[in-house]
């Protein structure tokens, strides 16, 4: 889901806030035989954050983040992304949709906040650089998992070239 509009300032710096809410269904009944979950047919990776751990089932996200431009070719982003499971019997996908965490007996909805921040320079016509960071904490029914309890650190950095 693309974003809300943004909200974009005039005067130094230009800042833009935009939010991100999305929402996919899990399954109702964990032992009926049916699986309800919302199912991406040709899933990417990154939908949420170029970290790309969460996949889009089972959960809604609440994503507000902001553009700070200090010069007309430089952009600096900073944003934070919460995620719940929709139901407290709802699994935690991972982007392909496998299930990377089964429901267990942690009742609490909440699985991840991811704090990222970046930084992108448009050098000519046909050249840009970006550098992004995210810090991911687990939480909730992550935090007590015995595979993906711990943080996770990423750091990304990107030459694009147009050639024509």
């Amino acid at each position: 889901m693309p974003p809300i509009p943004a909200v974009r300032f005039d005067g130094m710096w230009a800042p833009e806030f935009m939010l991100s809410v999305n929402i996919a269904s899990g399954d109702d009944t964990r032992n009926d035989g049916r699986l309800e979950t919302f199912d991406a047919l040709y899933p990417r990776g990154s939908y949420f954050s170029e970290a790309a751990q969460l996949g889009p089932a089972n959960f809604y996200n609440f994503h507000p983040y902001i553009y700070l431009y200090p010069s007309e070719t430089i952009r600096l982003q900073f944003d934070v992304n919460f995620y719940w499971r929709l139901e407290q019997n709802d699994g935690v996908y991972g982007p392909p949709g496998n299930i990377i965490q089964l429901p267990n007996d942690n009742l609490d909805k909440k699985v991840n906040v991811a704090f990222s921040s970046g930084f992108e320079w448009e050098i000519n016509e046909a050249t840009n650089i970006s550098l992004l960071a995210t810090y991911s904490d687990p939480k909730g029914i992550l935090a007590t998992s015995d595979n993906h309890a711990d943080s996770v650190k990423f750091v990304e950095f990107t030459v694009n070239w147009a050639f024509f």
